[in-house]
């Protein structure tokens, strides 16, 4: 009977020590199970941060792909601008020419009927024509009509091209163009004085009002070289200041 309560008591004791034991090691197994579900928790958001990142990194690239693009279509289309204002100025001077042969046979005509008028007094009446044309547009802009003085003008690149006022008609038919905001046509005519009459004193202020009309279009990079060609290239202008003041202004 002893013995019998005596094995009772040692089952007992063992029984109460695996218990602790077990006790002992769950909370490290608790433990271990946490540390590894953070580990795993961890691993998947740096994977998901790699992912995010890829796609942002192929996204950037097909931006900069299709940038590249845009900027090589500018190109073309500045090339294919460059080459319709030659094409243009061909058909003008065809048409200046066209016109001159015109007038001069006109005005052989007119010698032989009237052959009592000097041919000075020819000339002396074309001139008076020309500068007549010449003062009543440049009125007529002045006085913010616009269309007519353009209109008036265009009469002298017309019926007189070789005239020495055709530089300053071409400004001014500029002028008009600008005043209406057409800033494009404006950028084209002043291109034919400073194309066709680099010399004249009218290229710079040309060239100035180009660089006033890019800048217009919001593009300062044309602004800023024309800019600096009227610099370069008419450095005793009387409108060097006034080009320097707006360069300072688009840097």
């Amino acid at each position: 009977m002893f013995e019998y309560k005596n094995t009772k008591a040692s089952v007992l004791f063992i029984s109460v020590l695996l218990s602790i034991g077990c006790s002992l090691h769950q909370p490290k197994q608790q433990n271990s199970k946490s540390l590894e579900w953070r580990m795993e928790s961890l691993e998947e958001n740096s994977l998901n941060f790699k992912h995010q990142l890829l796609k942002q990194k192929k996204a950037i690239d097909k931006n900069s792909n299709q940038i590249l693009q845009l900027q090589q279509k500018v190109g073309n289309l500045e090339s294919k601008t460059v080459l319709l204002e030659q094409k243009i100025s061909k058909l003008e001077s065809n048409a200046q020419n066209s016109t001159l042969t015109t007038n001069s046979n006109i005005h052989d005509i007119s010698s032989n009927k009237t052959n009592n008028i000097s041919v000075s007094e020819q000339e002396s009446n074309l001139t008076q024509s020309d500068n007549f044309l010449y003062q009543k547009g440049l009125s007529l802009i002045l006085a913010n009509k616009l269309k007519k003085g353009r209109t008036v003008l265009n009469n002298i690149l017309k019926f007189y091209p070789k005239s020495k006022l055709v530089p300053n008609a071409l400004y001014w038919i500029g002028e008009s163009y600008y005043g209406e905001g057409k800033y494009a046509k404006s950028i084209l005519t002043f291109k034919r004085i400073v194309n066709s009459y680099p010399t004249h004193y009218k290229a710079s202020h040309a060239l100035l009002k180009i660089a006033y009309a890019y800048a217009e279009l919001g593009d300062k990079e044309n602004a800023k070289f024309y800019l600096k060609i009227l610099l370069q290239d008419y450095p005793k202008s009387d409108v060097v200041a006034k080009a320097k003041k707006k360069l300072k202004m688009l840097q």
